[in-house]
C-alpha cells in the first residue's frame, strides 16, 4: 500500500448510466500535490452492461452475484491499493473539485472524515447527525458516517476489520462506526465536502425494508450499547414496523429473525457518543 494514493470507491448495481457520471466527477476532482487517484468501481452483479464504463482508465472488477452493500464495498477495499479510501455511491457527485485537498488536511483531526449530503430530489440536506443545533455547524467530531459520503484511514480496517456482511443493506455504517470509536479512532463531519445524492425514492410501500431496519438497528443496539437502549430501540422500531405493515405477524416474524443473530455483546463506553449529541434512545 503507499501513502500518496487516494482509492475512490464506487459500488454499482443497475445504475450503469448514473455510475459512468459518477466516474467522470471523480476524475475531474482536483488530486493533492504529490498525490495519485486509483478509481475503484465494483459492479456488484448486476445484470446492466457495464461495456462503457470498462472502457474508462479506472480499476473495474464485477462480481457475479449481489455482495449487498457491505460485501461490496468491502470487495472494493480488498482491490484498492492507496493508505486513504473514499466511497460514493454510484448515483451521486461531488459538489467541488478541490474536495480530495481539503480531505487530507481533514486527516490530519481524524481517522474517518465523513461528508454533508446534499439530496438532490428532495432538495434538503440529509446529515449523519441529529441533533439540531449541532445541524448548523460545518464541522465537528461526530458518531458515524454515511457509507456513500465518507472517507477512511487505511489503518482504521487494518485494526478493526471491514464492513460486517451480515448487513446486506442498512446500519453497517453505524455497526462500523461504533467499532471504530470502540478501538480509539474518532470520526469527524465537515460540510466543506458536499456529495449530491440524485437518488430517487420510490413512494411505494416495501414491507421487506422496514423489517430490514427494525432487525438491523435493534442487532447493532444489542451489539454495543447499554441494554437499556436495546430494549428502547426494541419498542420503538417495533412500533414503527407495526403501524407501517398493519400487522402482527410481520413484527413477530422479524423478532424472531433478530432474536437468532443476537451474539455476543461488545458495550461501548457511551460518554464519547453523548459528547458529540450523538442519539442513543432510538
Amino acid at each position: 500500500m503507499t501513502n500518496k494514493v487516494i482509492s475512490i470507491i464506487v459500488i454499482s448495481y443497475n445504475r450503469q448510466k448514473s455510475c459512468f457520471e459518477t466516474i467522470l466527477n471523480v476524475q475531474q476532482l482536483e488530486t493533492p500535490e504529490g498525490y495519485f487517484k486509483q478509481i475503484v468501481v465494483i459492479n456488484n452483479g448486476s445484470d446492466e452492461s457495464y461495456n462503457v464504463i470498462k472502457n474508462l482508465h479506472i480499476d473495474y472488477f464485477r462480481s457475479t452475484k449481489n455482495l449487498g452493500v457491505s460485501g461490496g464495498r468491502n470487495l472494493g477495499i480488498s482491490k484498492s491499493v492507496g493508505n486513504y479510501i473514499v466511497f460514493i455511491d454510484d448515483d451521486a457527485i461531488f459538489k467541488y473539485e478541490d474536495s480530495l485537498v481539503y480531505l487530507i488536511h481533514k486527516f490530519k483531526q481524524a481517522d474517518v472524515v465523513g461528508f454533508a449530503v446534499w439530496d438532490y430530489y428532495a432538495n434538503k440536506w440529509d446529515l449523519p447527525v441529529k441533533n439540531k443545533e449541532r445541524r448548523k455547524c460545518d464541522e465537528f467530531y461526530n458518531n458515524v458516517f454515511w457509507g456513500g459520503a465518507v472517507a477512511f484511514k487505511r489503518s482504521v480496517f487494518d485494526k478493526i476489520g471491514m464492513f460486517d456482511e451480515s448487513f446486506f443493506y442498512g446500519m453497517e455504517e453505524y455497526d462500523l462506526s461504533y467499532k471504530a470509536i470502540q478501538a480509539g479512532f474518532k470520526i469527524y463531519f465537515t460540510r466543506n465536502i458536499v456529495v449530491i445524492h440524485k437518488h430517487k425514492i420510490s413512494g411505494k410501500y416495501n414491507i421487506k425494508k422496514y423489517k430490514g431496519m427494525f432487525e438491523n438497528k435493534c442487532l447493532v443496539a444489542w451489539r454495543y450499547l447499554p441494554f437499556r437502549y436495546f430494549v428502547s430501540h426494541l419498542i420503538f422500531w417495533g412500533g414503527f414496523l407495526l403501524v407501517r405493515s398493519k400487522s402482527f405477524i410481520h413484527l413477530f416474524d422479524s423478532m424472531y429473525r433478530l432474536f437468532k443473530k443476537l451474539n455476543k455483546r461488545k458495550v461501548i463506553d457511551t460518554k464519547y457518543i453523548k459528547s458529540v449529541s450523538g442519539r442513543l434512545n432510538y
